[in-house]
């Protein structure tokens, strides 16, 4: 048995476990002989190794679903259109690269890049709409806290 730990490039703890049984029939009766020749102290610990993964199991079933993200601003990547009329619609004002700007609510629209969010900043005193896949926020697409904008779906 072979366990070990190791945190991932996404910061999260990683649980590497293995155990290597002899895959031949013949060999079967030996490996059951020697697990009823384990000492209670192997069996203790055998048990807790179990204990363990099914613990560290429900936590992972619990924890908060990977999409669940918070943010309230996004700096600019590259300069884009954002929209008055709502996402991609009426007139548009081009918001500059590397400003950041708060977003308000979040709206479903049209796809740019993969991305169908559409965030709603305040930009030169008016609000527009501009199109997620331009900004760079602390969420993938869906803040989940903010609210769907007046009208629109999220």
């Amino acid at each position: 048995i072979n366990i070990g730990f190791r945190q991932g490039s996404d910061h999260h703890i990683q649980l590497h476990c293995s155990l290597t049984l002899p895959t031949t029939h013949s060999s079967v009766p030996a490996v059951a002989h020697t697990l009823s020749k384990m000492t209670s102290l192997h069996q203790a610990r055998f048990a807790a190794l179990i204990i363990l993964i099914l613990a560290l199991g429900a936590l992972s079933f619990f924890a908060a679903p990977a999409d669940a993200c918070a943010c309230t601003s996004g700096r600019m990547k590259s300069s884009a259109p954002c929209w008055y009329g709502g996402p991609g619609s009426g007139s548009y004002v081009t918001v500059p690269s590397g400003g950041i700007y708060s977003i308000g609510c979040q709206a479903v629209g049209r796809s740019v890049g993969g991305n169908n969010y559409w965030n709603r900043i305040h930009f030169n005193g008016q609000w527009c709409y501009i199109n997620d896949y331009y900004m760079t926020t602390r969420c993938p697409t869906k803040c989940s806290n903010l609210g769907c904008c007046n009208g629109y779906s999220c």
